[in-house]
């Protein structure tokens, strides 16, 4: 039985003024994977990259399963009266920064878990500066094998436009907000697990949505690395039926203008073949925002 079936009215209120926010902006959140999400109880992780990386996860799965999950919370962020007001009313349970007294909010979580709620915690623990997956702590891990529910990991890349730690809130970027969010299979933690090797293969899992880092009409760009250890780009071409001898004929196109091209601000071409019947190109990595 899940006693919060019907979230209190507090959270239905800010959960209202979310939406309603969300689409006065317009807000362009490309959700896949919400399928992994089960029926009972289960925690959901993401990583930290920016403060609205909650939200934009939890509105598709909101969308998707017309439930709104439990989060977990540092204890400091109720120190600021407003926040603090908004935290009580979602019901958000606050994590202490020492391990000792973080028992109280690990078993507040397993008992919110075993009643059948979704329960969102960031296994980093605090905003990635770089953001690039920080170390994991292993409570999410804790908290599922307690509660004998799956641990499913999710990745969004794009809130960090709006505000991060250390940069101030960019207004301009918070209207039409493009977000990519994505969810992965679950993973079932046993009663014999050990929690440090399932959050070795959370972080695994996490590093793999993101390392899909971009999907445009023509392919998907992901970063790899290269035989020889460095970071590059692969860009492989979609499959698209009966367009396909168009977007071949587009994609060597463009690799025959890279390669024409010879100036440090242009990526360099370091490969291209065909890999699986799929044509690739491989170049640097640039780092940074999406366009």
């Amino acid at each position: 039985m899940n006693r919060r079936a019907r979230p209190t009215l507090g959270y239905r209120v800010v959960a209202a003024l979310v939406l309603l926010g969300e689409r006065l902006l317009r807000w362009r959140i490309d959700a896949e994977g919400l399928e992994h999400v089960p029926d009972g109880g289960a925690v959901m992780t993401w990583n930290h990259t920016g403060h609205l990386d909650v939200v934009v996860t939890a509105v598709p799965l909101h969308r998707w399963t017309g439930r709104w999950p439990r989060f977990l919370a540092l204890r400091d962020l109720w120190d600021r009266p407003v926040l603090a007001n908004v935290l009580r009313l979602v019901d958000c349970i606050p994590v202490e920064r020492s391990s000792a007294a973080g028992g109280e909010a690990l078993t507040h979580a397993v008992d919110a878990l075993e009643d059948g709620d979704l329960v969102m915690v960031a296994p980093e623990g605090t905003i990635s500066r770089s953001f690039e997956l920080l170390p994991f702590h292993t409570g999410a891990a804790r908290m599922a094998q307690q509660a004998g529910v799956p641990l499913v990991p999710t990745a969004s890349w794009g809130s960090h436009r709006v505000a991060t730690t250390g940069r101030s809130i960019s207004w301009r970027s918070i209207w039409r907000l493009p977000v990519t969010v994505r969810v992965g299979d679950p993973i079932h933690v046993g009663p014999d697990d050990d929690p440090a090797a399932a959050t070795d293969v959370l972080r695994r899992r996490t590093q793999e949505l993101l390392d899909e880092v971009a999907r445009g009409g023509m392919g998907v760009v992901y970063r790899a690395r290269s035989a020889a250890g460095r970071e590059v780009a692969l860009k492989l071409l979609l499959q698209h039926g009966s367009h396909e001898l168009d977007l071949l004929q587009r994609f060597a196109r463009e690799v025959q203008a890279l390669r024409s091209l010879d100036h440090p601000a242009i990526l360099r071409v370091l490969d291209q073949g065909v890999d699986g019947g799929r044509p690739f190109l491989v170049t640097d990595l640039l780092r940074g925002d999406t366009l």
